[in-house]
């Protein structure tokens, strides 16, 4: 069975993408995307894309959140703009499906619920350890779990009280260093001492 006509021009705008280094995360989010949009819809290239882009966010608003409905467009837009770039289409059919308003998404975590976590892990155990540092670092610093599973040693400031995400595995693709708690840093010197010590340097931290 051939392809599509879009696919293949999807398939020319990732590649461009990995060129460019975006993280594979980002790469799987665009496939998932833009491929749910064209099974939904169905054979509608080029001719009726306008009218298909339309009603599937029409169809969206009622059945989705803001947040859902706003990253489906994201992904959409990025890549009908590349096939503008490329003249392929010679509008972008999304802009002008306006974003949706989110509401901000401050969550408030029960004190008894956040002890609990805590408690959790049996830091008595190397997977213990790792588990109750990792929770005290993502309620530090909003660290994403692959981000955070992704760390090696050397990416540690411990002296500073600093952690360094690289912007080969940050999700943005931009570095950042993020301050730490004296807890946090307390518990990730526990578990870099528990490392085994046939794990080297390039054994990640968690």
């Amino acid at each position: 069975m051939s392809k599509a006509v879009w696919q293949s021009y999807f398939d020319e705008f990732l590649f461009e993408l990995k060129a460019a280094g975006r993280a594979k995360r980002t790469m799987k989010d665009y496939r998932y995307h833009i491929n749910r949009f064209f099974t939904t819809e169905g054979d509608c290239w080029p001719d009726g894309l306008r009218l298909a882009v339309r009603s599937h966010f029409a169809d969206l608003i009622d059945s989705v959140s803001p947040a859902t409905y706003n990253l489906r467009r994201q992904y959409l837009k990025a890549f009908f703009n590349w096939c503008v770039k490329e003249e392929i289409l010679p509008k972008n059919p999304a802009d002008s499906i306006p974003k949706q308003k989110d509401e901000p998404k401050i969550r408030n975590i029960d004190e008894k619920v956040i002890k609990a976590l805590l408690n959790a892990p049996d830091q008595s155990t190397i997977a213990g350890l790792r588990d109750y540092a990792l929770i005290l670092l993502q309620l530090d610093t909003g660290i994403r779990p692959n981000e955070a599973l992704s760390l090696l040693p050397e990416h540690l400031n411990l002296p500073a009280g600093q952690i360094t995400i690289p912007m080969e595995i940050a999700k943005t693709r931009y570095s950042r260093t993020l301050a730490i708690s004296d807890t946090t840093n307390k518990a990730i010197r526990r578990l870099l001492e528990a490392r085994h010590p046939a794990w080297n340097e390039q054994s990640p931290v968690f």
